[in-house]
Parts: structure tokens; sequence; C-alpha cells
């Protein structure tokens, strides 16, 4: 885990980078000018984080607060539209990321637990290969249990990136080549995904918030877990797709964990980036169907049945 010594600012430069690539990324997802105007409200709100607070006034560490404001912002906003529609096909993209970053960001962690390892990558993978190889279509369980490993492969993507990945060490030892300084945007776009992703998993925490019953929160999870479920498509992938990107993306991560081409942190963004882009089953927003329309909707509804 990186440490930053106290003593030491965040490098401003470095933490606009990231919130840079935040903003592309947050573009690319969103692909319309209704949601394109909503964001940049949300980064226009998020300037709140400039705000004084205790102690010496470091903009580079409110910056980061900005940051942090955006991303819960957004998440809120669009999280049933930038959450992604995945298939057979995403799911084998996403091991093969979890893969590389399990074997080479992890340090001696695999050698030291390999009972723990072999649960953790071989029993999901096995599943994932399974589902890819044969025509069966999913049961409502075993199409959340998908999604819920895509859901753990972010979680578990976005605390790596945070605490020893491109962040922090970027932020506080800055950058001094080309290679940082794409690294710094990458590490932008491939955490406002992972996070917008993350987010939801909340969304099936058994935590009551104030004034909700038991079995209102848990009528809420169902809901929220049907929602995944439907989120998971059943366009099937051939098998000479699924060794096709196996020998693609697996020669080009393998050949880059034994030759280091590019830095470890870059090959996993450029591969989130490519996810998070070029996936055709990503769902966008699209007007009308966002919270404030739904929101209005039905207020609308029960001003309806009053006047009834």
């Amino acid at each position: 885990m990186f440490t930053a010594d106290a003593a030491v600012s965040p490098n401003l430069a470095v933490v606009l980078l990231i919130y840079l690539g935040s903003l592309v990324q947050g573009a690319l997802l969103l692909d319309e000018w209704e949601g394109l105007w909503v964001m940049l409200g949300i980064a226009a709100l998020s300037l709140l984080g400039l705000g004084p607070g205790e102690g010496e006034y470091v903009l580079s560490r409110h910056v980061i607060s900005c940051l942090a404001i955006f991303y819960v912002l957004f998440a809120l906003v669009f999280i049933n539209r930038v959450l992604p529609v995945i298939n057979e096909r995403t799911l084998v993209h996403y091991t093969l990321v979890f893969h590389y970053w399990f074997w080479t960001c992890l340090g001696d962690f695999p050698s030291k637990h390999f009972a723990l390892t072999v649960v953790l990558t071989a029993v999901p993978t096995i599943g994932v290969l399974v589902s890819a190889c044969t025509p069966l279509r999913l049961s409502s369980g075993q199409r959340l249990a998908a999604y819920l490993w895509y859901l753990a492969i972010s979680i578990a993507l976005l605390a790596s990136q945070i605490l020893t990945g491109g962040f922090y060490p970027l932020v506080y030892e800055g950058i001094d080549s080309l290679t940082g300084f794409v690294l710094a945007l990458t590490t932008g776009m491939s955490m406002l995904f992972l996070f917008s992703n993350v987010f939801y998993i909340l969304a099936l925490l058994p935590v009551r918030f104030p004034g909700q019953t038991a079995a209102k929160r848990m009528q809420k999870i169902q809901e929220h877990a049907q929602l995944i479920v439907g989120k998971y498509s059943d366009e099937q992938l051939r098998l000479p797709q699924m060794f096709l990107i196996i020998c693609v993306q697996g020669g080009l991560v393998f050949a880059n964990y034994h030759w280091k081409i590019v830095d470890d942190w870059l090959a996993i963004n450029l591969m989130l980036m490519g996810l998070a882009r070029f996936s055709a089953t990503q769902k966008v927003y699209k007007p009308g169907e966002g919270w404030f329309e739904r929101l209005e909707s039905r207020m609308n509804r029960g001003k309806k049945r009053q006047s009834e």
C-alpha cells in the first residue's frame, strides 16, 4: 500500500489531469448533449470542494475533494444510465483484465495464499469459460452471480487503483514523462468508470435508511437485484470469438507481463477504456429516463390521484 508523507502536498498538475480524464470519460459514457450539460453542472457543484477547511489551505488537496464530490454526484445521477449491460464477451474481457491485475499488482499474495488464490481466480474463471463455451441460457440466479463477479472485479481494481496503483503514487510523486502524462489521464478515466460501477453495490447492502423498515429494505434490495439481472444480456459468444479474444487480448497482456512494454497500470487502464468505449451493450443516458424525469412523473401521478 502506498503511504504519503503528510508534509508533502499533492501535485496539482497531476490532480487536474486526473480530473480532466474523469470529465473525458464521463462525456464518452453519456455521449448525448442533455447528459453532458448535466455532467457539467455536476462539475460546477464539485467546486464546493474548494471551500476553506481546517488547517493550512492546500489547493491540490481541495481539488482532490472536488474530484471525490464529482464522482459521487455523477454516480448518483447517472447510476442506472452508465451501469452497463454485460454479456459473455464482456465477462471474458473483464476476467482477463482481472487476471492481469491479480498476477502483476498483488506481489507475493498469490504464492503466500494459494488456496485463497484458487477460490478467487480459478472458480469464477471456470464459470465464465463454461458459460461462454456452452449454449445454455443462464438462470436469474446465475445472471445475478455473473454480474456480481463483474462488480467484484470493479471493486478490486478501484481499491487497488487508489491505494497502490495510479492515483496516490502519481499524485504525490508527480510525472516526468509522456507515459506518466498518459497514465494520469487514463487513471482519471478508469476511476470514473469503475466508481460508477462500484457505487451500485451500495444499493445491495442490507443497511436501512432512516425511516425505512427491514421489510421495505429487503424489497428494495430485491428490486435492485432484478435490475442487475436485467442488465445481463442473453447474447451468446461463439466459440471462435472466445478463442480469438483469449488469443489476442491474452497474448497482449502476456507479452506486457514479460517484457513490460508499458506500465502495468497503464495497460489495465487502456483495457478498461476499451471495454467502456467499444462495448456494444453499454447503455447510455437518454433524455426522459433520468432520475429527475422519474421524480417528476411520480409527483404528477400523486397530484392526479389527489384530484380524483
